[in-house]
């Protein structure tokens, strides 16, 4: 396992990670830390999350309406996270990460269902949350994490703010699928899946993503799984390393 280095107040790996928990996290905290992550987006964590895993070395923040089920983002101590803005999608928050001699934000996703219009559930919530807030991409430095719940498979049945549109708004920004570069593959041909719904293996599916700008220099990228994982959640964690090119 490749591990962050630091080198002063510099850093030479990040490691990303971004996972669905699927709820109670702080029962889970042993093979988080074990994947020792300098950021991790967690979908369908609990508020309590957020001080069960403070002695653990990592400073978070939550948002959500369920405290048993929100979206937590962590960074590894002395890294800070702070919140930009009460989210006004569900759930979409933005963060910049301090502790790094050089500016990172975190755009953190759990897309998730919001009501009964089409357009504005799952990847629509992201999909309207990046166009209605371009001040997020002021950081030459962005992150884009977590679970989508989308795929461009899906595409036909969402004509505006679908995955597709979600992926190519990224790219005029100058971010990408970190899984996408690594593997060569394209988007909707994934041979890697993040989701096996309901825990059937049968039921594979790619809907988590870390997408980090293409000036990054992408070290390596994995996704977990195994019976330790399988018994965890149907959900796989997907981690990145990746060197910015200011550090």
């Amino acid at each position: 396992m490749i591990e962050t280095e630091r080198i002063g107040d510099s850093v030479t790996t990040v490691r990303i990670l971004a996972w669905n928990c699927a709820m109670a996290l702080h029962r889970k905290a042993q093979v988080f830390t074990g994947l020792r992550p300098d950021i991790a987006v967690i979908s369908e964590c609990g508020m309590s999350s957020v001080a069960a895993l403070e002695p653990l070395g990592y400073a978070g923040t939550w948002v959500g309406a369920n405290p048993h089920k929100g979206l937590g983002i962590f960074a590894r101590k002395p890294l800070w996270p702070r919140l930009l803005g009460r989210p006004r999608q569900r759930w979409v928050a933005a963060l910049d990460v301090e502790g790094y001699s050089w500016p990172l934000r975190v755009i953190g996703v759990w897309a998730c269902q919001v009501g009964t219009k089409k357009c504005d559930n799952y990847v629509g919530q992201l999909y309207k949350a990046l166009v209605r807030n371009p001040e997020w991409f002021a950081c030459p430095n962005t992150i884009v994490a977590g679970d989508f719940n989308s795929n461009s498979i899906w595409d036909r049945n969402r004509p505006l703010g679908n995955h597709t549109d979600v992926v190519k708004l990224l790219a005029t920004r100058g971010i990408i699928s970190a899984y996408h570069a690594f593997y060569c593959e394209e988007q909707g041909s994934e041979t890697r899946h993040t989701l096996y719904l309901l825990k059937n293996r049968k039921r594979p599916f790619h809907i988590d993503y870390v997408f980090i700008p293409a000036t990054w220099r992408l070290d390596r990228l994995s996704i977990r799984d195994g019976a330790t994982w399988a018994a965890l959640s149907d959900h796989r964690p997907i981690v990145a390393d990746a060197h910015p090119p200011c550090a």
